[in-house]
């Protein structure tokens, strides 16, 4: 009879480290909202069992817009990480130590939504994600058959964007003006002037 010697090992830690302790935190922030309208705040500031380490942290809610805004407008990676390193100040954020899986787990929430017909898409892309929350990023829209520019002909198609990110760049640089044009080669039904 031949006996089986298993040869696994455990499993290394991570090199940085677990993110998790043994134990619970008791650091929070507890809101008890009233029906009269009045909120009850405690506060426990203690944190034990761990450090305050950057890199556990999360990156927080208008972090992950800013960077699904850069992905969504066609901003590579590698620059979106680059963009983050760069320090504001003399104080290091969660956003500083961004890494490429931070943007491809971003990246994998994109829901998009695209209808076949490219100018539907367009369309729904404009209004849904562009100019929601009271945003205009798209601030010049038109279709094809559309009448409503006074410059442009009926059979034009234009889209005018604009992000925060691009907002900022213009007040800082305003001698600088970048226009991105593109032709596609797909046969859509544009005349050339």
């Amino acid at each position: 009879m031949v006996s089986y010697e298993s040869k696994a090992v455990a499993k290394l830690p991570k090199a940085g480290g677990s993110i998790k302790i043994k134990g619970t935190c008791p650091s929070r922030i507890i809101a008890n909202f009233e029906e009269d309208g009045t909120v009850t705040v405690k506060y426990i500031k203690s944190h034990i069992g761990h450090e305050e380490d950057l890199r556990c942290q999360r990156l927080t809610q208008i972090e992950r817009q800013e960077i699904k805004n850069k992905l969504q407008t066609g901003v590579n990676k590698k620059r979106i990480v680059e963009d983050a390193r760069q320090l504001e100040g003399n104080k290091i954020t969660r956003l500083n130590l961004l890494t490429k899986q931070d943007i491809n787990n971003i990246e994998r929430n994109i829901k998009k939504k695209r209808d076949a017909n490219d100018m539907i898409a367009t369309a729904i892309k404009v209004t849904n994600e562009w100019n929601s929350d009271g945003k205009n990023y798209g601030f010049l829209f038109k279709q094809q058959g559309d009448e409503a520019h006074a410059y442009l002909r009926k059979d034009d198609f234009a889209v005018g964007f604009m992000n925060s990110v691009m907002e900022h760049k213009l007040k800082v640089h305003k001698d600088i003006i970048c226009i991105d044009q593109s032709r596609m080669g797909v046969n859509y039904t544009f005349s050339e002037r």
